[in-house]
């Protein structure tokens, strides 16, 4: 099961079990759950009375910024991997950029390289016993963490946070860049558009057919979305039954709300 499934999944258990003072939705009792892997919708829910389709998606903006963290986040990945399978000791990782960059584009592989290259001298950059030419910084933080600072081959600036864990595997992020939009509107309309166009393939097949809108910073990269009051008793024109927006947060906090539609 890829990443997307993994993650609709996720969502959808949220959406049908989650108690918490922050829905505002009445709660499915559900009796059955089909998940289907390549045609719409993306599951089916049944109830004692009937049969809901349910459409999952991400809300996302692509930008330059998107696609140079997604980057970023595969050459943590990458660095992981060949920590995990190469050195003893086990690592948490964030890496961050500078401002100013030269360029949107980078070479994952030699960045990963560069980075594994940090860890695997570590212990010696730290107490000043090695030199790397491409280090400029390197300075303690709290709780045993440090802070080294690095450019990669076409000079742009790269901070790396590390601390050791004792786990069995290595974790490690990016430090996010974002663009931050508010209420979103047309983000949001555009989004059920899109996703009403496979309704058309699927509708007559159910009682009821519900989209699940969802706002993840894990996943999305290069985007922070906001919403207030107002956003909430905005009208959506959709050929769904209903609409809910799932807001996940930093924190790991979940916020349900059922959106008013035309």
């Amino acid at each position: 099961m890829n990443i997307t499934k993994q993650n609709e999944q996720k969502y959808l258990l949220r959406f049908l079990t989650y108690r918490h003072d922050e829905i505002n939705y009445d709660l499915i009792e559900f009796n059955e759950i089909i998940h289907y892997d390549n045609d719409p919708p993306d599951f089916i829910i049944k109830t004692k009375d009937k049969s809901i389709s349910l459409e999952i998606t991400t809300l996302n903006v692509y930008t330059g910024i998107s696609k140079r963290q997604f980057s970023m986040d595969n050459v943590v990945k990458k660095s992981i991997k060949k920590i995990d399978s190469e050195l003893p000791d086990r690592y948490s990782l964030k890496l961050g950029e500078g401002l100013g960059l030269k360029k949107l584009e980078m070479n994952e592989d030699k960045l990963a390289e560069q980075i594994f290259h940090i860890i695997k001298n570590f212990n010696k950059i730290v107490k000043h016993e090695k030199k790397i030419d491409y280090i400029d910084e390197i300075r303690k933080l709290k709780s045993n963490r440090y802070l080294i600072g690095f450019q990669n081959e076409t000079g742009d600036n790269f901070g790396l946070f590390i601390s050791k864990i004792k786990s069995k595997q290595s974790n490690g992020g990016v430090a996010t860049i974002a663009i931050e939009y508010t209420n979103n509107y047309d983000i949001v309309e555009k989004t059920i558009n899109k996703k009403e166009k496979k309704l058309l393939d699927y509708k007559v097949n159910y009682n009821q057919n519900y989209l699940l809108l969802v706002v993840d910073p894990f996943v999305v990269k290069g985007s922070i979305f906001n919403f207030d009051d107002k956003f909430y008793k905005h009208k959506f024109k959709t050929n769904f039954d209903k609409i809910f927006l799932l807001e996940i947060n930093c924190g790991n906090n979940y916020k349900i709300t059922e959106l008013e539609i035309n």
